[in-house]
């Protein structure tokens, strides 16, 4: 059978891209309480209940030092916080 007929017509998805998600920097502030992590993100409503794992990107300003547990960063977004005073675990 030819590749053109063997290969699907429509996009790709990755598998477990419904566990992963992306915050923005300026959205960490939306939070409460001290330590901003995954179950903090998820009951201020900035992702969905099935996500694992987020990764948080440069976009936006973070006015308030804020210390993250369980995120990753961009190397941009990485520098953001610790120049605001904050930490990552």
């Amino acid at each position: 059978m030819p590749i053109h007929r063997r290969l699907p017509k429509r996009g790709f998805v990755q598998l477990g891209d419904h566990l992963r998600a992306q915050v923005r920097l300026g959205d960490l502030a939306r939070t409460t309480g001290g330590v901003v992590d995954v179950l903090s993100l998820k009951a201020a409503g900035l992702i969905s209940h099935s996500v694992v794992s987020v990764k948080v990107f440069l976009a936006g300003k973070l006015d308030a030092p804020v210390k993250t547990s369980g995120l990753s960063f961009t190397k941009g977004a990485l520098a953001a916080l610790v120049a605001a005073g904050g930490a990552s675990e």
